[in-house]
């Protein structure tokens, strides 16, 4: 077992291969030193990249309480790196295409296990491959979903409660927080990040619906 740099404690079980548990260990601390560290915008894309092509074997070596902390820590580190400013500069195109083919690699391994087991997923698979496919799909423009759009522009149409509360469950609560914390990091945006927090809790609280990430889906109900 050791501690990550967010105090979370990770563990990883023994395998019959030349490879124990130690080395799994070690591969993800060394990963995630570099990644909670100051890095340029390509380098953090480039781990970000080695990130997704590692975590299939550190999932299939790790506890279930584990497993769902490296769900929670590649996400968590692909949405910064998505949030970025530069991300949408020209220059971070070739970027695009590193961490799209790095995703790819992952889901073309969880299809190679499933097939091995009758088409089925495991469990942390199926969670990010659902994060994956959705990674995907914005990773060209992390800020242009219609419905975002328009509840950072209060002067414009505004998107239905129903709209929002859509949005809001494919985006994730750990996707909306890291959004916020990105707008508020600016001095010109911060006031974005209250008007968008606004818009958005305005309209969940008045809703029963909860918009899980994957630590409360696997809360005992």
């Amino acid at each position: 077992m050791t501690s990550t740099n967010d105090g979370k404690d990770v563990k990883s079980i023994q395998t019959s291969g030349q490879k124990g548990k130690t080395y799994y260990i070690e591969l993800y601390k060394s990963l995630d030193t570099r990644l909670s560290g100051e890095c340029s915008g390509e380098d953090r894309t480039r781990l970000v990249c080695e990130a997704w092509r590692l975590v299939h074997s550190l999932c299939q070596h790790s506890t279930p309480s584990t497993q769902t902390h490296l769900i929670l820590w590649l996400q968590q580190h692909t949405s910064h790196t998505l949030l970025q400013t530069e991300w949408q500069a020209p220059a971070s195109k070739e970027q695009h295409t590193w961490l799209k083919d790095a995703i790819n690699a992952f889901v073309a391994e969880c299809r190679d296990g499933a097939s091995k087991r009758e088409g089925l997923n495991l469990f942390w698979e199926t969670q990010l491959l659902n994060r994956a496919e959705w990674f995907l799909n914005v990773l060209p423009n992390p800020w242009g979903h219609q419905v975002l759009k328009a509840l950072l522009d209060p002067n414009g149409k505004q998107p239905s409660d129903d709209e929002v509360l859509e949005w809001l469950k494919e985006e994730r609560g750990l996707m909306f927080v890291t959004r916020l914390r990105q707008l508020a990091s600016s001095r010109r945006c911060d006031d974005l990040a209250l008007l968008l927090a606004t818009a958005v809790m305005t309209r969940v609280r008045f809703t029963t619906k909860i918009v899980p990430d994957v630590v409360q889906a696997q809360e005992p109900k």
